[in-house]
């Protein structure tokens, strides 16, 4: 039997991947393991700062993430994803505001 993390080097999947197809999708190890990956559609990201200047956008999620460079970038990437999912799109995250931007807009 292996492990999680085991079977998502074996695979090339992710570990988190494996871990969401298994507990929360409740997928058998086997339709976790053999299902493609799927492709993730960028969503665009405003940043703007408190003291109104102007807008940043950013092209996707982990973009956004890596441009706040003092902080670890998947934790930093997992919590500014939970908190637009707590705020339906909208989000206080690191002295910004931030949000998505409707695909029309980000272009």
């Amino acid at each position: 039997t292996k492990s999680v993390t085991q079977w998502a080097r074996a695979t090339g999947l992710t570990k988190d991947m494996v871990a969401h197809r298994l507990y929360v999708l409740g997928m058998s190890p086997e339709e976790a393991l053999q299902a493609p990956r799927m492709s993730h559609n960028k969503r665009a990201i405003s940043q703007r700062f408190p003291d109104g200047s102007a807008a940043v956008l950013h092209e996707s999620l982990a973009d956004a993430a890596r441009s706040l460079k003092h902080l670890e970038f998947d934790t930093t990437k997992k919590a500014l994803w939970m908190a637009l999912k707590r705020g339906n799109g909208r989000a206080v995250f690191a002295d910004c505001f931030w949000e998505y931007v409707a695909p029309d807009q980000s272009a």
